[in-house]
């Protein structure tokens, strides 16, 4: 286990998928969900190359078909820890003989985690080593702790007030076609009464959000301006609550995909691919 901290926060970060494990203040509060597995047993899955379903668990490049797996392969990989310092970690995976049988591009992606006051920053480094372009999804899937018994009273206050489109998501989980404004009033999103079992998706939306309890209080506030697309998601009754910055969206309903021609994947020629969000804990 990695621990970065500071006089504020206590992170620790699991080698497995780069994926956080503990946010503690210097109160002792915990602040990400502990993976109860009676509810979800993971706590803050990084998403790559891939976010959501695969239509039948597969996608083609080039008239090649790929086993391409929900959210991709990281979380399930071993990454090498390549910093460790007080306030912050990086942590690599590169492309091999297995992942290259699932995703057909070589590449290093990299996990920036530090540290400023009482705010933690991830940030996402995706580097392209084939000659063509490679395509690929990126997200995160954090999961806060929250109070199962009073989530009735919390809400998502949005910093900005853009009319979010809402991303219609079949049962299962891929993208129909429709996207319909969302309408915020006082760009504030009520959360009681919506189990997000299926996942409630937005893009064109606002880039910073606050999670504010029944009292008022602000939990946390996260800022995601480099992702196009926001996932919500909770288990009913479950005392948890994620708050998913994604680049790119899972499978269209019915179509196996192309990922040169499937829409808002992140097509990058050659080099570098950074994206990065911050979460600010307490007021």
């Amino acid at each position: 286990m990695i621990t970065i901290k500071n006089e504020f926060l206590t992170v620790e970060i699991s080698p497995l998928g780069g994926e956080l494990q503990s946010i503690k203040d210097s109160s002792g509060r915990e602040y990400l969900w502990q993976g109860d597995t009676a509810f979800w047993g993971k706590r803050a899955p990084n998403l790559f190359p891939y976010t959501g379903r695969t239509t039948e668990g597969k996608c083609t490049y080039r008239g090649q078909e790929y086993p391409l797996p929900k959210h991709g392969f990281v979380m399930s990989r071993e990454m090498k820890v390549e910093r460790a310092e007080e306030q912050g970690c990086t942590l690599l995976l590169r492309s091999d003989e297995e992942t290259l049988k699932a995703f057909p591009f070589e590449f290093a992606f990299r996990i920036h985690y530090f540290l400023e006051g009482n705010t933690l920053i991830c940030r996402y480094h995706v580097t392209n080593f084939t000659d063509y372009t490679m395509y690929f999804g990126l997200g995160a899937h954090p999961a806060f702790a929250v109070d199962a018994e009073k989530f009735q009273g919390y809400s998502l206050k949005f910093l900005s007030h853009e009319t979010p489109l809402k991303v219609a998501l079949s049962d299962d989980g891929y993208v129909m076609k429709d996207r319909t404004p969302y309408p915020l009033e006082n760009s504030t999103l009520p959360l009681g009464g919506y189990p997000f079992e299926d996942s409630l998706a937005f893009t064109a939306m606002p880039k910073a959000a606050s999670l504010i309890d029944e009292a008022g209080n602000t939990i946390l506030t996260m800022e995601y301006a480099d992702f196009d697309n926001l996932v919500l998601w909770r288990i009913a009754d479950a005392p948890f609550f994620c708050i998913e910055p994604w680049c790119s969206l899972p499978s269209r309903k019915g179509i196996v995909e192309e990922l040169s021609t499937q829409p808002g994947l992140v097509a990058l020629e050659e080099g570098d691919f950074k994206a990065a969000f911050r979460v600010k804990f307490g007021e």
